[in-house]
């Protein structure tokens, strides 16, 4: 609240810079509680207006009531990194963090206004063709929209108007092309980033996979904080895919402790019920939400309340082996053909790859490249990876915190050229992984890794998909033909039969992940949408 009560704010998240805004508005003869988050961002926005939005850097969902004009101001980080929905119709104006807040609304007792929600088929059919949502201002009913990252909406009397926060676009500054520089200088900003993440009052622990991402925040927390962090892995019982060997060489050098996780796929399978809870808000259906809500729920039984995670590398630094879709034999290829190869490598739909569906663009592009990373951030990041990150922490009381989307690192790899962020693929037309994120290897190899020595590729916290859809495959085929079932929204009477027909121990790759997006979708449908 503002000191004379005008502004109140409701947040959540954590503002890495408030310490420069407390000065700023002490400079102007603000008065506020020292301290306190809330009340400096509430004094500021009374000084600022949305002003303010344009000068923070952190993770935020915000909302601020002014008392005076009797409006309502909401606002999100600028990549998306906190969620915020809202529902406003006929002057009724409900937010939440969570849509699942909304959605209990409509049926609530003690709610005097009544309310419809209707299932929004567009984005149901594409979760079932990209795992995620790519639009980041919709959801899953009509009715229920975000607040797109760094989007700042008004809500008065005079209906809605909506703003971009100035600190959303890129760089226009020159851009950094040689790979030298733009290795110094991004070690210099993540250093700084890992700083600013590790500002707590609590103990921290780190999500640690043992990949380039991880290991780095671990690296700089001890050698340039003396930090050493409490390291958590994922480890899946019966399954050869674990990556713990790696992970705990890291730890050994840089950790205080590590811990592994175990995850057995059976008792999933068996508590299924339970754990389509995490799936409540429908923004992605990656199954690493459950490995990565069980390795939160054992952080904090541990007694931690703040976690680092790696995400965004791979976005912002080409860690994926599509950003090689521009060099070697891929150069000869028309940008469309480029495009739906990208789609296909993201979905592993053969819809996407032949062009019978595709996703529309609001920019044009020049170069693969620039596609590719404006997916990646604008709709892969807040739909996907950073839903996953926050649902599963949240879930577990964690606040889980994103060094590499710090925003003056965010606004440094804006200048660095996309070549820098592209590498070869092997024979100039095989994906290869172990030649991607060249900047980040060239900051690991410097501090951690040997010279000449290429760090280990990483597969993350994923679930073993087939493990499970195997085991569920009679019940994905019941909720297939029940009365309300979803999966008719999106699969052609073909592919409806052809899932029908499947056995058990006979499936594919690309079988498990279309079952496992028809587990999500139906039992969510079943439990969730339709009580």
């Amino acid at each position: 609240m503002s000191a004379d009560k005008q502004v109140i704010s409701v947040f959540n998240g954590e503002v890495y810079n408030h310490t420069s805004l407390e000065k700023l508005l002490v400079s102007k003869g603000r008065r506020y509680a020292e301290g306190s988050d809330g009340a400096c961002l509430s004094e500021g926005f009374q000084f600022l207006g949305n002003s303010l939005i344009d000068l923070l850097d952190g993770m935020f969902a915000i909302a601020f009531w002014d008392t005076e004009s009797l409006s309502l101001t909401l606002s999100r980080d600028h990549l998306g990194i906190k969620p915020l929905y809202y529902f406003f119709e006929k002057n009724l104006l409900i937010f939440s963090s969570e849509p699942k807040s909304i959605l209990a609304l409509r049926s609530s007792p003690t709610f005097t206004r009544s309310f419809k929600l209707n299932l929004n088929l567009g984005v149901i059919e594409n979760l079932a063709h990209f795992m995620f949502a790519p639009g980041n201002d919709e959801s899953f009913s009509n009715e229920i929209k975000q607040v797109a990252p760094g989007e700042i909406l008004t809500f008065s009397e005079g209906g809605l108007k909506s703003a971009i926060s100035s600190n959303s676009g890129l760089s226009q500054q020159n851009k950094i092309s040689e790979l030298t520089t733009a290795v110094d200088a991004v070690e210099s900003e993540l250093i700084n980033s890992i700083g600013r993440h590790l500002v707590a009052d609590v103990p921290i622990a780190l999500a640690l996979s043992g990949g380039i991402d991880s290991s780095l925040i671990a690296e700089i927390s001890k050698t340039e904080f003396n930090r050493p962090l409490d390291s958590f892995c994922i480890s899946f019982i019966d399954d050869q895919r674990s990556e713990n060997l790696q992970a705990q060489l890291i730890a050994k050098q840089f950790c205080n402790s590590f811990k592994i996780v175990e995850i057995d796929s059976k008792l999933i399978a068996e508590d299924f019920d339970t754990h389509i809870r995490l799936f409540e808000n429908l923004s992605t259906l990656d199954g690493g939400l459950i490995s990565n809500a069980l390795m939160a729920k054992s952080m904090a039984r541990d007694g931690f309340k703040v976690a680092l995670f790696g995400e965004g590398a791979d976005e912002m630094f080409g860690g994926y082996t599509w950003f090689q879709l521009n060099e070697g034999i891929f150069k000869t290829f028309p940008l469309v053909i480029k495009k739906q190869i990208y789609m296909y490598a993201i979905t592993r739909d053969p819809k996407l790859l032949l062009g019978i569906k595709t996703i529309s663009s609001k920019n044009s592009f020049k170069n693969i490249l620039e596609f590719i990373q404006n997916f990646e951030i604008s709709a892969q990041l807040p739909q996907h990876l950073l839903k996953k990150v926050d649902s599963a922490t949240m879930a577990a009381s964690v606040e889980g915190r994103v060094p590499y989307l710090d925003g003056e690192l965010y606004r440094l790899q804006t200048r660095i050229h996309s070549s820098l962020k592209s590498s070869m693929p092997k024979f100039g037309f095989l994906p290869d992984s172990s030649r991607t994120k060249p900047i980040l290897r060239g900051v690991y190899s410097r501090r951690i890794g040997r010279p000449g020595e290429v760090p280990p590729s990483k597969k993350g916290f994923q679930l073993p998909l087939d493990t499970l859809t195997n085991m569920k495959l009679n019940e994905i085929q019941d909720l297939m033909t029940s009365t309300n079932s979803l999966s008719r929204v999106f699969l052609s009477p073909r592919e409806f039969r052809g899932l029908q027909n499947l056995k058990k121990n006979e499936l594919s790759d690309s079988d498990s992940w279309q079952l496992w997006r028809i587990l999500i979708l139906e039992k969510w449908n079943e439990l969730i949408w339709i009580p």
